[in-house]
């Protein structure tokens, strides 16, 4: 998937989750809402400097467990693809993602589902990436809850 289309998929699914695992850090920064969900360690230096030591904010912690996990589902739809392409890759991708990308019913792939294997280790995938970024274990299991569900849902 070309970095564009990754990028925006990752804006959009943190817009979707955010307000539900930290709704705070919306408040916090409500005037820079969409910046701060596109780029937040850009928006968190520019309000507060180098004061965010020792801080920990939930948004740039999901934007790269999400990163992470757009490219576990991007090899795992590469491997099932029939034709492998980055152009049918993009189309099942988005169409996977549909809630969240612009998507074109007409240019349908092969239809790809997440397997109960695959959720699995998605979710545990999220959950080490958080606990890497030295998130409490609640909030790493929610936040690796979250990720699956939204996931989950798409289908």
């Amino acid at each position: 998937m070309d970095m564009v289309t990754q990028q925006n998929l990752v804006t959009a699914i943190t817009r979707a989750l955010v307000p539900k695992l930290a709704p705070y850090e919306i408040m916090m920064f409500d005037q820079q809402h969409d910046v701060y969900l596109r780029d937040p360690e850009h928006v968190l230096r520019q309000a507060l400097g180098q004061e965010t030591e020792g801080m920990i904010f939930l948004t740039p912690i999901l934007r790269a467990v999400l990163t992470d996990v757009i490219n576990y589902i991007c090899a795992e739809i590469k491997r099932t693809l029939t034709i492998s392409t980055p152009y049918t890759l993009n189309l099942a991708v988005r169409q996977m993602f549909r809630n969240f990308l612009a998507y074109d019913e007409s240019e349908t792939p092969q239809r790809i589902q997440i397997s109960e294997q695959q959720c699995r280790a998605i979710r545990q995938l999220a959950l080490e990436k958080a606990r890497a970024q030295k998130l409490s274990e609640l909030k790493s299991q929610q936040l690796a809850d979250m990720v699956v569900r939204c996931l989950m849902t798409q289908h």
